[in-house]
């Protein structure tokens, strides 16, 4: 029963109350007095309805706290809904940021994967060949070649008309084709040998650069962590001055030799520079056990191997490795010395992850 019904109850027992009063009131004097019960039943309807004042009064003082106690209620209520919006919101938000972290985390482990198969070392060192020499940024390292005939078959299928396209880099710039050089025979001597055949000979700028480009490579990989290199010897890189320092057996003392040459007249021919060649080929030879000490399915293409004469020179696929009086040779040497070194290059980050794994 709510405070409307109970008021209006009242009110009704109190209109019934004072119309029986009215109608006691009017009814004759002599029987009213006579009727002494009568009287105490009117005094007593008089006493119920100054209790049903009393209640209503209550009841209405009642009905006004427990408006405020609503009203209370509904200010507790409005406050609560507006925290309540207040954390969806922030619900809302912190789920926007939880689905982006996770979108930018899935985006760089795809992005991971991506640069873990770039080789860095093979894009910043690129060897290639430009005819029958082998280039290293675009630098020929050779003495020199038979020269092509214009127009003859092994011209026309090794030599196409224009620059020759070469493999794109992956963090070149622009992806751009990597450095290759022009016709061989305009930017070398072209010379006729004994048997009256032109041969294309490279200079000795051109050779001592590509050695420095070599030495760098070398020093590079040496350089690089968890790699396990160590080459018994000393790379000095500095371009095409370049230098091997030939450790002693205790490693007290220091030999450096230099690994550039020229033209010029030598009392003792190519010694020194040979020497710093075959430390060199030393130092690819602790690289190569290095990397398959590692991944012992690892090999080069060209054995490297040291011939059982008192020299002890290394030779590469068969061939030696120091500079004589063939060129062609040497040049195919050299040939066989950067394929392994690319070789090297191509399987090392295999052997980084089998390391750190």
């Amino acid at each position: 029963m709510d405070d409307r019904t109970l008021d209006c109850e009242v009110d009704l027992q109190l209109e019934r109350t004072a119309a029986h009063i009215r109608r006691t009131s009017v009814a004759e004097p002599r029987a009213a007095i006579a009727g002494s019960d009568r009287f105490q039943d009117d005094l007593a309807t008089c006493s119920d309805e100054e209790s049903l004042r009393r209640k209503l009064v209550s009841v209405r003082r009642r009905r006004l706290q427990c408006h405020r106690l609503l009203e209370q209620a509904e200010a507790q209520q409005n406050a609560l809904d507006e925290q309540l919006l207040a954390v969806i919101r922030q619900r809302d938000e912190a789920v926007l940021d939880y689905r982006s972290v996770r979108i930018a985390i899935a985006t760089q482990q795809r992005q991971l994967q991506i640069s873990r198969q770039w080789n860095v070392t093979n894009d910043t060192f690129h060897i290639w060949h430009s005819g029958p020499f082998v280039t290293i940024n675009g630098l020929r390292l050779g003495a020199e070649a038979p020269s092509m005939e214009v127009g003859s078959s092994a011209d026309t299928d090794r030599q196409p008309n224009g620059p020759i396209e070469q493999p794109r880099r992956y963090l070149g710039f622009g992806a751009q084709p990597a450095p290759s050089t022009v016709n061989p025979s305009s930017n070398s001597n072209e010379v006729r040998n004994q048997e009256g055949k032109n041969t294309i000979r490279i200079h000795w700028t051109e050779i001592n650069s590509a050695l420095g480009q070599v030495c760098l490579l070398l020093s590079t990989l040496e350089q690089k962590q968890c790699c396990g290199i160590r080459y018994r010897h000393e790379i000095v890189a500095q371009g095409s001055t370049s230098k091997i320092g030939i450790r002693s057996i205790n490693n007290q003392h220091t030999a450096y030799y230099n690994l550039y040459s020229d033209d010029s007249f030598q009392l003792f021919g190519k010694r020194n520079f040979n020497t710093a060649l075959q430390a060199l080929v030393q130092c690819v030879v602790d690289a190569a056990d290095a990397v398959q000490a590692r991944d012992p399915t690892i090999t080069l293409p060209h054995a490297l191997e040291k011939t059982n004469t008192r020299s002890g020179d290394y030779v590469v696929g068969g061939l030696s490795v120091a500079y004589g009086t063939d060129g062609v040779e040497w040049t195919r040497a050299m040939k066989y010395l950067l394929t392994d070194i690319k070789q090297l290059m191509m399987f090392k980050p295999f052997a980084l992850r089998h390391a750190r794994s």
